[in-house]
């Protein structure tokens, strides 16, 4: 695994993890265990890390795709309202915010709220733009935000792309 200019090997990582929970690679860590379907793992690392340093945003968002994997919307949704209320700029984590909002069927006032200042802060993403077009949200002038469709059943709304969350975090 490359963090910055380094390169540390998975032995490498937990080693630092074990000498100090509050160091700032429990997140990778925890991501590194999830990418690896040891779920189990993933969320002991990251729960102890966020023991130690509860504001690290980084490692809620990791708390936050857990809880998800785990059917557990809700505490997921908490997860990640806070990382996109104190981590503006990341983008996974409000892509998969909104995805939630509309698997949970949220208000079309928020969903709208958290679309609009995803347009502004990533107008480029194809995500963010395919989920305007398909909830026919088009601006906040327009009359159609009231026409949004919301298919409550299709619980594959959320799927992860590993290796852009990962990026995403440590870029």
């Amino acid at each position: 695994m490359k963090i910055g200019n380094k390169h540390f090997n998975l032995r490498e990582l937990e080693n630092l993890f074990a000498e100090n929970f509050s160091s700032p690679v429990f997140p990778i860590l925890a991501d590194f265990y999830l990418n690896t379907s040891q779920i189990d793992k993933a969320c002991k690392v990251v729960k102890i890390g966020l023991l130690n340093v509860p504001d690290n945003y980084l490692g809620q968002y990791v708390l936050a795709k857990i809880h998800i994997i785990n059917d557990d919307f809700i505490q997921a949704e908490k997860l990640l309202i806070n990382v996109v209320k104190y981590q503006s700029f990341h983008q996974e984590a409000i892509v998969t915010l909104i995805k939630l909002f509309l698997l949970l069927d949220r208000s079309k006032n928020k969903i709208f709220k958290y679309l609009t200042i995803a347009t502004q802060r990533f107008p480029e993403n194809l995500e963010i733009k395919k989920m305007k077009v398909k909830y026919k949200i088009l601006d906040s002038n327009s009359k159609s935000f009231n026409k949004i469709i919301l298919n409550k059943k299709n619980n594959s709304l959320i799927k992860f792309n590993n290796k852009l969350a990962t990026k995403s975090m440590y870029a």
